[in-house]
């Protein structure tokens, strides 16, 4: 017999036996969502599995709780109230409220690339990208949260509108008008976010999909896109071309991350790449580095080694998981025995001991020190086997 909402906040210590009601339950199957009461009289929402999900995508969710427990305490960002494994695998986490301030481009961007890296996922698993209502935005001076909430469906382009006023807003605290061009402040955005944020109200720009935004808001609005499907991963990718991440090709999991996604929390800094770094002895002419590397799994490690070619310096390199930047960025030069100015050689190797359970992809990335671009060395895509044995 399937278990009544009640029975999740029973189970939460922290959580009062008031009556949840299902305000937000969440597309896609996998995950239940439900409005709950807090022992303090605030709400919280409760995110279940679903009695219909598989072993896999339990697996999944299970593996992406323990990483939002990570980020909660390295990150802060979320607040995790409760936790727990009866009936089935949930989790409680505070709602955030309505925006009080303005926030930073920073912040703001990196808020849309979260939501159009999530509604890319919904896009590929060819569901429809979930919109409803209200936004609502809890900005603080650590952190930056929004919660998405969900209506019917709507078409990409739709998602892509979306996305671009709630941009606007975020960072002018003002509704953008729908007919009209946006007036920006004296003190605006940076020209690559205003550019790209303005070109898609004006109904000027090419950007199409959610994958498209995605792009523009990390690369600037005029770079093409690329490729998606990502090289062999036994083959280094050298042809120079910034790098863009191509998620695996289980709709399953797919969904299942679109869902936790867009429906409970998308938080600042996820995905968002920093700026290139300025100085270096990298010429802006001479190319990426031409070298090779190696990934070796163990049961919670990731060793990567560099396997041969050119000398890089530390600082430049960064090995990533799963997605283009945010908490699953590794800075070579952050692990004991490199800072910025060493020459990482064939045989040198970083032992990666966080968020490993989490990974899909991993990637070496170089950071030209001459200007905002990133680009694959190599990659790799954890098989099913590593994943979910």
């Amino acid at each position: 017999m399937e278990a009544s909402p009640e029975t999740f906040v029973t189970r939460a210590s922290d959580l009062s036996a008031g009556r949840p009601a299902p305000e937000w339950p969440v597309h896609g199957g996998a995950v239940d969502g439900f409005s709950a009461r807090a022992g303090d009289g605030g709400r919280v929402q409760i995110l279940a599995l679903s009695e219909s999900a598989t072993a896999r995508q339990r697996r999944a969710f299970v593996r992406a709780r323990s990483e939002w427990l990570e980020r909660a305490d390295t990150e802060r960002l979320v607040s995790v109230v409760a936790t727990g494994d009866e009936p089935r695998p949930w989790l409680a986490v505070d709602p955030p409220s309505d925006p009080a301030k303005p926030l930073s481009a920073a912040a703001v961007r990196s808020i849309m690339i979260d939501l159009a890296e999530a509604f890319w996922l919904i896009e590929s698993a060819d569901r429809p990208v979930p919109t409803r209502e209200a936004v609502r935005i809890d900005p603080t001076a650590e952190r930056a949260r929004v919660c998405w909430p969900l209506e019917a469906e709507s078409t990409p382009a739709d998602g892509v509108d979306r996305i671009a006023r709630l941009g606007a807003e975020l960072l002018t605290g003002e509704t953008p008008p729908p007919e009209r061009p946006f007036d920006w402040p004296q003190n605006g955005p940076p020209p690559r976010l205003w550019q790209t944020i303005e070109s898609v109200l004006a109904g000027s720009s090419s950007i199409r999909s959610c994958y498209e935004l995605k792009r523009a808001l990390l690369f600037g609005p005029t770079t093409p896109p690329v490729e998606r499907s990502p090289p062999e991963p036994s083959e280094p990718d050298q042809s120079g071309e910034s790098a863009t991440q191509s998620l695996p090709e289980q709709v399953s999991r797919r969904t299942l991350v679109g869902v936790l996604g867009v429906g409970a929390l998308g938080a600042t800094g996820l995905f968002a790449r920093g700026t290139g770094r300025e100085g270096g002895e990298t010429e802006a002419d001479s190319g990426p580095p031409q070298a090779s590397f190696s990934f070796e799994q163990g049961q919670t490690t990731l060793t990567v080694t560099h396997t041969g070619g050119d000398p890089i310096e530390a600082g430049n390199l960064v090995v990533r998981n799963t997605r283009v930047s945010g908490i699953g960025a590794y800075r070579w030069s952050d692990y004991e025995g490199y800072d910025e100015e060493t020459m990482v050689t064939e045989g040198d190797s970083i032992v990666i001991d966080r968020g490993v359970l989490s990974m899909w992809y991993a990637y070496v990335g170089w950071e030209d020190p001459t200007g905002d671009r990133e680009v694959v060395l190599e990659r790799r895509q954890i098989s099913e086997e590593d994943l979910y044995s």
